[in-house]
């Protein structure tokens, strides 16, 4: 098999998925367990949550399908959330943006779940696949701002790989048992990771193919399937809002910070 180029392609074509397959069972379970805010529901899964009047998946693709360069948004979503996401998510959309979207059914998974959208990228365009970079985002973080997508897609002309990280403000230290402290780290040598993370299709798909089935079950994100290949990862500057949204605690901050904007 032919390997593609170490040298990102200018003008490729983008696309967005949107990973919304999770069941949110750990907020589900915090929600049942102690009174959380009064509009959530532990029966349903945080994505599709109403957050301001919108679902959290809504908020979290509506930049997405506003940005005039990604061409179509793929939505990965547990099968059965179908009805669900029909009823909460479509139906605050437009019929241009419910157009941009193709619904993809995700697996046990992140990384196949994210498969599972990159195979049916495949299936639509066959014959375009070394012209495709990909945004891969996370529907647990809403606030993912229209400047840092364009930051992606701008990076995208000249590299292979984009992550998002946020520089660390804390002071940070290892511990062995977690009861006592270790090593402190080099703060300005550690940096947090978010989404978007951004990536050549044939690129990735030549790499995760190269792994093992234990190798993909410990892949915590789109980049971890880059840490063996010969690259260097380009990030850009996340941004302190971009909060991934896993407690009934992140949910009042997150309400906090739409009340805000």
């Amino acid at each position: 098999m032919k390997l593609s180029s170490n040298v990102a392609q200018p003008n490729k074509i983008k696309l967005a998925v949107v990973l919304a397959a999770g069941r949110g069972r750990r907020f589900s379970r915090q929600l049942e367990r102690e009174a959380g805010p009064e509009d959530l529901e532990a029966s349903l899964p945080k994505q599709y949550q109403r957050l301001g009047g919108e679902a959290l998946l809504t908020r979290s693709l509506r930049p997405f399908l506003r940005a005039k360069t990604i061409e179509a948004v793929y939505v990965v979503i547990s099968e059965e959330d179908r009805a669900l996401f029909e009823k909460v998510v479509l139906s605050d959309l437009s019929p241009s943006e419910i157009n941009q979207i193709s619904l993809v059914y995700g697996a046990q998974d992140r990384a196949r779940s994210l498969e599972q959208a990159l195979l049916a990228i495949e299936r639509d365009y066959q014959d375009l696949l070394d012209q495709i970079a990909i945004l891969s985002h996370d529907a647990a973080r809403p606030f993912v701002s229209d400047a840092l997508i364009s930051a992606h897609l701008e990076a995208l002309d000249h590299e292979l790989v984009v992550a998002t990280a946020l520089e660390s403000s804390d002071t940070l230290f290892k511990s062995v048992d977690g009861k006592y402290v270790g090593p402190r780290l080099k703060r300005e040598e550690i940096f947090r990771a978010q989404t978007p993370q951004s990536f050549d299709l044939q690129r990735y798909l030549e790499a995760y193919r190269r792994l093992s089935e234990s190798e993909i079950d410990g892949l915590s994100d789109a980049i971890s399937v880059f840490e063996q290949e010969d690259l260097k990862i380009r990030f850009v500057p996340g941004d302190p809002l971009n909060i991934k949204v896993t407690s009934a605690s992140d949910w009042q901050i997150a309400q906090a910070i739409l009340a805000s904007l």
